[in-house]
């Protein structure tokens, strides 16, 4: 999903990523279209480059589980150096797509 939220969206409108296809759907519902998925919690050498490439700031926004907020932490240590990254973390427990479009805007305010 990066090509369409490139396109999608203003140049200067941060890419939300997050861990599954699926969620990146329900983000897209409610008018978040910079998310990308990575498919997994891990975020790949060659993912960060991509991401990197971009010149987009990046939001990372993975599941609200421990193992996830630690994937966040390696992911923000592989991009940091070389672009802008956010961590929003999200309630114990919860993913992106449990969230209510009300919830996601609270969450992400600076994407409306």
């Amino acid at each position: 999903g990066l090509t369409e939220a490139m396109e999608s969206t203003p140049d200067d409108t941060p890419l939300v990523i997050i861990e599954g296809a699926f969620k990146t759907a329900w983000l897209y519902q409610h008018e978040i279209q910079s998310a990308v998925s990575t498919l997994t919690s891990n975020v790949s050498d060659e993912q960060a480059c991509l991401l990197i490439s971009t010149g987009r700031p990046i939001v990372l926004c993975f599941d609200g589980h421990a193992d996830a907020r630690d994937a966040m932490q390696r992911a923000a240590m592989k991009l940091y150096e070389r672009t802008y990254v956010r961590i929003t973390r999200l309630p114990e427990g919860r993913e992106p797509d449990d969230l209510s479009g009300d919830e996601l805007r609270a969450l992400l305010p600076f994407l409306f």
